[in-house]
């Protein structure tokens, strides 16, 4: 029983699926601090996102489904996000 998030990755999906994990997991904290101070959720998706890599340091996050369900679900939306900080929108 493999107990680190990365680690798991590592020896399950090879040395490039560890890679992808971590350059979705870094294109998502970038959107998420450039929206930091946007109003919205962006700020708590990020410190979810975080709660669950530090439990995944120590513990396999992925064995549980409810948990890795809902991390690839922030992680989505926080990739997927179409807000734009400072947007206009058309004039009606």
């Amino acid at each position: 029983h493999i107990a680190n998030l990365f680690l798991e990755l590592l020896i399950e999906r090879g040395l490039l699926g560890l890679a992808a994990f971590l350059v979705l997991l870094g294109v998502a904290a970038t959107k998420a601090w450039r929206h930091r101070r946007a109003p919205g959720v962006a700020p708590f998706a990020a410190a979810s996102l975080c709660g669950v890599l530090c439990v995944g340091l120590v513990s396999s996050v992925l064995d549980v489904p409810r948990v890795a369900t809902l991390m690839f679900v922030v992680l989505a939306w926080l990739l997927l996000s179409a807000h734009r900080h400072g947007a206009q929108t058309p004039a009606q």
